[in-house]
């Protein structure tokens, strides 16, 4: 018969009945039919069974089958000759035409074969597989030209696969090895779309996850895309990183205009080692609460490579060990600070060590505070940091009023505070504060001091806090305000106030141990100002001061020693005329003091000899006075009046072994009793003997004689010598 369609392979889907299937193609014999049933071989007779077999209509499959299953039906006609001919046999009809049936079904089953197979094009060779040897462990696919070639890896498509190769000299390793070994995901793994519409927040949260299943924490890595986040993103696991492509590839847009972003959240026990790199952080609308990255309890954490657009507050981190911000701008801000460091006053918690490194913070349009450190935050190390447009650009504190846990050891390098509303740098409360190559500017409009420091109201007595080089310039009043203790301001540019009425530095009551010395002040720009009042004016009940080395260029005059303390010297200094002045000569308060003191056991004295300037006349002041200051015995010697007068107790000099060598009270200096005065171990006086009788009496009297006998007498007596 004739083979009159090239159909060999027919599909259907189960009807889970008892059901009839038509293939449409024709079979001499009932096993040359083939059934699968999703992917499974079926058995002739038991799973199914062929009827019409010979029939030109095609055959027909009966069986039962699940309902919805995959069933295929395939003709498989054996590819054999089983018809043997003898020379001059006659040869039957029906066999000759029944074997060229069977070669045109096996011709067009090898051709159905040949349609599933990947055919070159037209003009193009084949391929030949090479030895196995040579391709185990590789993929079969296309080089650079589009041409098969064997590539490094296996064929096999579980997890054991082997991985991609990075070089012909590097390990080759298992798809489930690298995974289990890198910890490296995508959020596109959980569902993230990024296309900026859609809520990513869900596929985040699943990433996060499954990261803190993993003990040794994972890499989130977000890819190219704009993420949109209804929420905060709360990450509460360790070894967690956030990583990006790049601040201009990969953005997180918080959609929500009062909740936080990135919040890595330790409540429930310190977290460590995480992060966030690489990518920018931007909100959707006007933001009015919420911080963009928040940090509570973690230790040895990062932020880096980061842009913050538009936030509320950019970062507040509390109660951490060790946070890394480096690379980080954030722009637009409008919440009342930029960035803050700190944790409670009370002792239950502190932070240690947070590294702000070529990081920025534009406060506009919200003029906040810019860095703010309060409570027990220790260590602060800032290197090539910056803050523009703050109403405080650094604003240190004690909220808390704590005496013992207050912010300390904070340094700055090469660090830029500009564009300030207020006052550049405010600390209220703290210590071991150092300011190194660093530049203060106010606005020209700003009306508080550019630099204010006071003693801390908490009681931690702000203290040991340096200012070295750099430049302070700007605002309408002064440049600095101290009323702390322990400090030093050395080799800056200082000025730049506006406003006429101001010292350029104003060192406040109870001011103590600080020192002025090697500025160069009233300038700005290399300008003079010319309007300061005083280039440094010291209050008066400030302590153990010392003004040194200064130019006092643009300033109405050199400066105002108002300590009433005794204890601030004002050294040599160029003056605002350019006049050098070694010593000071100019105010009734200085001083120039020499003292020689005994530092032996027991009661001290003290020597002076003080140059002093008055009111009405110039005078020298000698001085001898005991270990607290006060006078035994002082000599003023003025061009009005010459006078010599004596204040103060009795006061007894001993030898080492306690012998008594002489006596000073309010009568002047004496002898001890039975002793004498000697020079060069000669004795020039002896104790103070019986009045000189005058003469009197006798026939003759030599008035003259009589006359200078009684004012030697008199002399001896003005001089304590005779009673």
């Amino acid at each position: 018969m004739a083979v009159e369609t090239t159909t060999t392979s027919a599909s259907f889907a189960g009807t889970g009945v008892a059901s009839t299937y038509a293939p449409g193609f024709y079979v001499n014999s009932s096993d040359q039919v083939a059934v699968t049933v999703d992917g499974v071989l079926q058995t002739l007779g038991d799973d199914y069974v062929v009827n019409n077999v010979g029939a030109s209509t095609g055959c027909d499959i009966v069986g039962t089958f699940t309902l919805g299953s995959a069933i295929y039906v395939e003709r498989v006609t054996p590819i054999t000759q089983l018809v043997d001919t003898r020379n001059n046999e006659t040869i039957l009809e029906d066999v000759l035409d029944a074997e060229f049936d069977k070669l045109t079904m096996i011709a067009q089953e090898l051709s159905g074969k040949a349609d599933r197979a990947i055919l070159f094009p037209k003009g193009e060779s084949g391929y030949t597989l090479p030895a196995p040897a040579t391709r185990a462990s590789r993929f079969l696919g296309f080089n650079a030209f589009g041409a098969i070639a064997l590539l490094l890896g296996t064929a096999t498509a579980d997890v054991n696969a082997t991985a991609y190769q990075r070089s012909p000299t590097a390990t080759i390793r298992t798809i489930k090895e690298k995974l289990d070994n890198d910890t490296y995901v995508s959020v596109r793994d959980f569902g993230a779309v990024g296309d900026g519409v859609t809520d990513d927040l869900p596929a985040f949260n699943k990433a996060v996850a499954y990261a803190k299943t993993l003990p040794r924490g994972c890499v989130i890595h977000v890819p190219f895309g704009n993420f949109r986040l209804s929420g905060p993103l709360v990450i509460d696991g360790g070894g967690i990183i956030l990583e990006g492509q790049g601040p201009l590839a990969t953005t997180l847009t918080f959609s929500s205009a009062t909740t936080d972003g990135i919040y890595f959240n330790g409540t429930a026990g310190v977290i460590y080692y995480g992060g966030v790199t690489r990518m920018k952080i931007a909100h959707s609308g006007v933001k009015t609460a919420g911080i963009a990255i928040r940090m509570y309890k973690v230790s040895q954490y990062v932020i880096e490579r980061v842009s913050i657009d538009d936030p509320w507050i950019p970062l507040d981190l509390k109660s951490f060990n060790n946070v890394t911000v480096r690379d980080v701008l954030a722009a637009g801000v409008r919440g009342p600070y930029g960035c803050k460091g700190w944790s409670t006053g009370d002792g239950t918690e502190r932070s240690d060590v947070l590294s702000l490194i070529d990081t920025v913070f534009d406060m506009s349009p919200g003029a906040g505070d810019g860095l703010v450190v309060d409570g027990a935050m220790y260590t602060v190390r800032a290197r090539g940091f910056g803050i523009l447009n703050a109403t405080r650009a650094f604003y240190c504190r004690n909220t808390a009023g704590s005496g013992s846990y207050f912010p300390q050891f904070i340094e700055f390098e090469d660090a830029e505070f500009d564009g300030t509303l207020g006052s550049t740098i405010v600390i209220e409360g703290g210590s071991n504060i150092q300011f190194v190559g660093c530049d203060f500017f106010n606005l020209a409009t700003a009306t508080g001091p550019i630099v204010n420091i006071s003693a801390d109201i908490g009681g931690s007595y702000t203290n040991t806090i340096n200012i070295t080089g750099g430049r302070i310039y700007g605002g309408q009043r002064q440049a600095v305000v101290i009323t702390a203790r322990d400090w030093v301001i050395t080799g800056a540019q200082i000025g730049g106030g506006n406003s006429a009425g101001y010292a350029c530095i104003e060192v406040g009551t109870n001011a103590q141990d600080f020192i002025i010395a090697n500025n160069k002040i009233g300038v700005i720009w290399g300008s003079f100002i010319s309007k300061y009042t005083y280039g440094v004016s010291v209050a008066a009940t400030t302590y153990r001061g010392l003004v040194q080395g200064n130019g006092f260029y643009g300033c109405l005059n050199d400066y105002f020693n108002g300590s009433t303390t005794g204890s601030v010297m004002f050294g040599s200094y160029l003056g605002f005329n350019g006049t050098v002045n070694p010593i000071d000569e100019s105010y009734s308060t200085g001083a120039l003091l020499r003292k020689v003191k005994n530092s032996s056991n027991g009661a001290a004295a003290q020597a002076a000899e003080q140059l002093e300037t008055g009111q009405a006349n110039t005078y020298t002041r000698r001085a001898l006075v005991n270990n607290t200051g006060a006078p035994y015995r002082i000599d003023n010697g003025g061009t009005a009046v010459t006078i010599v007068y004596e204040d103060f107790d009795t006061h007894v000099w001993r030898s080492n072994g306690s012998v008594e060598k002489g006596l000073l009270d309010t009568s002047g200096f004496k002898l001890p009793t039975g002793r004498g005065y000697y020079v060069n171990n000669q004795q020039v006086v002896g104790a103070r003997q019986g009045a000189i009788t005058s003469p009197s009496g006798g026939a003759t009297i030599d008035s003259q004689a009589r006359a200078a006998i009684d004012a030697i007498r008199a002399a001896l007596t003005a001089h304590g010598l005779t009673a």
